[in-house]
Order: C-alpha cells, then structure tokens, then sequence
C-alpha cells in the first residue's frame, strides 16, 4: 500500500483574507442594526419635536411683533396651527402665506402636545372674536405680550417621558425636562 502526500492546493479551509472580509461584513450590518434601533426610547425625539414648536412659538412671536398683529396658536394632539388676526370688512383668523412659518406644524407619529398649565390669559385687542373654525389656546400680541403657558409633549408608547415648553407673559420660550412647577409663569 502507497501512502499518498497531502497536496497543498487541495486543502480545504478559509484563508485569513476571507475570514477578515466576513468579520467586517458583520461588524458593518451590527453597526447599522444597532444605529436604527431608538436605544433612548423615544427621548431624541421628543427632545428635538420640543425645540421645533419652541422655535416655532419664537417666530409666531416675532411675527406678531414685526408685523403688528395678533397671531392665535391652537393645539389639537398632534398639530399645531398659527392663525394671525385679519381686521378689515370680513374680520377673522387667517394662515399667513407671506411668513416663514409653516401654518400648520405636524408633530411625528406618537408624539403629542396639551395645554398643561394656563395660569392667565392676555387681554383680547377690542374687536377681536374667537370663531368657531378656530380657537387659540395661546395669543401673541403686537406689543409682545403672550398668553402665558406651560405645554407638555408627550410620547404615546412611554408614558411619563415628557418634556415642558413654557411661554411666559413676555414671550420668551423654555424647553424643560422636568415640570414647572404651578406657580411659575
């Protein structure tokens, strides 16, 4: 009987080149894997939707204040809609076309805003009527006076992971983690 010598060309096995190929393969799907998935439940999110309506409510300021009118904010879950106050013939609230914002603000899936404290509201300039189409929940006036209030967002599939935007009577915007408490403006 022959014994035979093991040939070098036959041999079956990964070399180092492949088995690095492959770990770097699984090394870049775990890293996509692990970036889409929302690791802080939620809190980026409802952190950056907080800032957008808190920017927004600074614009709606500035805007009543430049232009000299009075602007309306109404919140229903998930929108916000900015109204400014058109007198004339026909008076009534209206979106303005001629700003930059956006007349209606869509907050994402899940995430939605109350009224969560309103410790006072500003007086209405005379003429001024709430119609039924639209009622403002907070009022910015020409002079710069708002309708202080706190408005919490909150995020549907975690309950108490909230953040406050609180509007005070001078127009000025905070974003807060934890609740104002009832005898803050």
């Amino acid at each position: 009987m022959a014994i035979t010598p093991i040939s070098t060309s036959n041999s079956q096995g990964f070399t180092l080149l492949e088995v690095l190929v492959v770990v770097l393969i699984i090394g870049i799907l775990t890293a996509v894997v692990v970036l889409s998935l929302n690791l802080d439940g939620g809190s980026h999110q409802l952190s950056e939707s907080a800032e957008r309506i808190a920017n927004s409510l600074d614009l709606a300021e500035d805007e009543a204040v430049s232009r000299q009118e009075v602007w309306g904010i109404a919140l229903s879950g998930h929108v916000l809609q900015f109204r400014h106050w058109q007198d004339g013939p026909d008076p009534q609230w209206k979106a303005s076309p001629r700003t930059w914002l956006d007349p209606i603000l869509q907050l994402p899936e899940g995430i939605s805003v109350v009224v969560d404290q309103a410790p006072g509201t500003p007086v209405a300039p005379q003429g001024l009527k709430l119609s039924d189409q639209f009622q403002p929940d907070v009022m910015l006036l020409p002079t710069g006076i708002a309708t202080p209030v706190v408005l919490r967002l909150s995020l549907d599939a975690h309950p108490g992971l909230d953040r406050w935007i609180r509007l005070d009577a001078l127009g000025r915007v905070d974003v807060l983690e934890e609740a104002p408490h009832a005898s803050t403006p």
